[in-house]
């Protein structure tokens, strides 16, 4: 087998791709009212749309034994095909009924193509130079609003919003002739004559593979529980104008960014847990001040980019840790914790606007509690010796 030399240039691709799916899913939120006006329904209905996509998130690890039987390149190339066929059904298509299935194609396009993707780079880097690779594959999350949202309004302008899904799905056919020639086949995690069998129990009872799953559900939750109400809080409390809320909105996009940037400068030099229980005590500590200190409209603006700095700082170091927890299904384990993390954005969903009934105070208690779970997990987990990476890698980080 040929040495991976570039797998530094393949992680470029990877951030592209995503990046590019991401933008077709979070598109709709800015655009929320013009493409219900398009499509003749209600804002509603097309939020039901994306509520339902998110649930496509359950199934991606049942898709997982693409990837453990024939190779991860095969199961990243099953999340872009998915993707081409979502795009293309929603062109096509352009009503209601299309754009509901596309969302749920692209949402289980990227939870197929992502596991896959992140078990590839954790089968060929070392543990110890993993985490700045992982967290550069992130990018694709706030660069997809940062960047491509603001450039599909001139598009919109001219041909109308469903051509952006089209572009989507030529792009994906550029990036799925892109991985095939980068991404070299590599043997699978079992025999192809072995019937596979999703390892649930098996992880579910390894104690460390489950406290990982706990620790993602409450990082994500205690992120969302603040998240879905910031705007809202800033309106009552502050009587911020839709334009102040908009300039917080950019902030936090920022804090993001910034976040996974500081991950992948740091997390490799200071050591996954060390970040991971920096990240998590700064956030409780955060969350804490919160709750007792009293704040302004520009104080406000200050803590939430503070506090989404560091949250995203954490899960995304978490991401590198969690990969290393059942390296022995490493695809299906990494698909697994994609679902425990969209429970806990679903989760953290339900208990905010229940915990702001109590006052904003609600929600940053709530985050404590979370983050101080998270930590408690991070605590409990006693990570072995790290497995070996694929013997034809060559890192060229």
């Amino acid at each position: 087998m040929k040495p991976i030399k570039h797998i530094n240039t393949q992680i470029v691709t990877f951030s592209l791709f995503r990046m590019i799916t991401f933008t077709g899913i979070r598109m709709v939120f800015p655009f929320l009212t013009l493409i219900s006006r398009g499509l003749g329904t209600t804002v509603e209905m097309i939020s039901v749309a994306v509520s339902f996509s998110a649930l496509a998130s359950v199934f991606a690890p049942f898709f997982a034994q693409i990837g453990e039987r024939y190779g991860k390149r095969a199961g990243m190339l099953s999340g872009v095909l998915i993707v081409i066929l979502a795009g293309v059904i929603v062109q096509m298509t352009q009503n209601y009924i299309g754009l509901f299935i596309g969302m749920i194609l692209l949402q289980l396009a990227i939870n197929i193509f992502s596991p896959a993707m992140q078990a590839y780079i954790s089968d060929n880097i070392p543990f110890e130079k993993r985490g700045t690779a992982l967290s550069l594959t992130e990018l694709g999350w706030p660069l997809s609003y940062l960047v491509i949202i603001p450039l599909i309004g001139l598009v919109i302008e001219q041909w109308g919003w469903s051509i952006f899904y089209l572009m989507i799905s030529a792009l994906a056919l550029v990036f799925m002739g892109i991985i095939t020639f980068q991404v070299e086949k590599q043997p699978s995690s079992m025999h192809l004559t072995e019937r596979y069998k999703l390892p649930f129990k098996e992880i579910f009872k390894a104690k460390n593979a489950f406290l990982g799953l706990l620790m993602g559900f409450c990082l994500v939750s205690g992120n969302i529980i603040v998240q879905l109400v910031f705007g809202v809080w800033l309106e009552s409390s502050f009587q911020a104008s839709i334009t102040q809320v908009g300039i917080v909105s950019s902030l936090i996009g920022a804090a993001e960014l910034a976040g996974i940037l500081l991950s992948a400068a740091f997390i490799d030099r200071i050591g996954k847990r060390r970040a991971i229980s920096l990240g998590i005590g700064i956030g409780i500590a955060l969350s804490l001040l919160a709750v007792f200190v009293p704040f302004t409209l520009v104080s406000a603006g200050v803590w939430l980019f503070a506090f989404y700095f560091f949250s995203e700082f954490t899960i995304v170091c978490a991401l590198t840790l969690v990969s290393e927890l059942y390296p022995q299904a490493r695809n299906t384990y990494m698909a697994i914790y994609g679902v425990f993390c969209a429970v806990g954005f679903g989760a953290g969903s339900i208990l905010a606007p229940l915990a702001f009934q109590l006052t904003i105070k609600g929600n940053f208690g709530a985050a404590f509690f979370l983050f101080a779970l998270a930590g408690l997990c991070l605590l409990m987990i006693k990570l072995t010796q790290p497995t070996a990476v694929h013997p034809a890698a060559e890192i060229a980080l």
